[in-house]
């Protein structure tokens, strides 16, 4: 299994209004995993000063689940299990 990620920066067509001001832009992050031959992608997202984490967070996970892909398995698997 190979897993990668990479980070993307939505631009908003009209400015999105939050409870904090308004987003003109918004990051996201698209997760890659290749299996067998198959490739599977799911996303992360997070609206700035409104989510709890912060980008830098984020991408210090992603770097980790890159490194150690049956974390991020098994971290789905344990929230689908509850």
């Amino acid at each position: 299994m190979t897993v990668w990620w990479e980070k993307h920066t939505l631009r908003f067509n009209k400015p999105a209004g939050t409870s904090r001001g308004v987003l003109l832009t918004k990051p996201t992050y698209l997760i890659y995993a290749q299996i067998e031959g198959h490739t599977y992608i799911g996303e992360c997202s997070l609206i700035p000063n409104l989510s709890i984490d912060s980008p830098k967070e984020i991408e210090k996970w992603l770097d980790v689940f890159q490194h150690m892909p049956h974390m991020l398995f098994e971290a789905e698997l344990s929230v689908i299990d509850g």
